[in-house]
């Protein structure tokens, strides 16, 4: 995973400061887990194998993953509402 982070991310784009670094950071690891079909896990979603060891071991989870789930609609939410009113911490700085 270290290589193909940085081979899309570090390596492909140049980042004038380290919040448009972490922004496409996340926004790799989304497209990631929930669209690319890996080899080693017979050519399904990363995230789809978490929700099928949901439904046959629920024990396993504290929380349901589903209800963490940050897309790309959140991400853009939180950064319109940043702008606007400026009421999020600095770790989520998305402009």
């Amino acid at each position: 995973m270290n290589r193909i982070l940085k081979h899309y991310t570090t390596k492909a784009y140049f980042y004038k400061n380290l919040d448009k670094l972490k922004r496409h950071m996340m926004t790799f690891v989304l497209y990631y887990n929930h669209q690319i079909k890996l080899k080693s896990l017979k050519y399904q979603l990363p995230f789809d194998i978490i929700t099928l060891e949901l439904e046959r071991q629920n024990s396993n989870f504290n929380h349901n993953p589903n209800h963490m789930l940050w897309g790309l609609k959140m991400l853009l939410f939180l950064s319109f509402y940043q702008q606007q009113f400026g009421f999020l911490n600095s770790s989520f700085s998305f402009s």
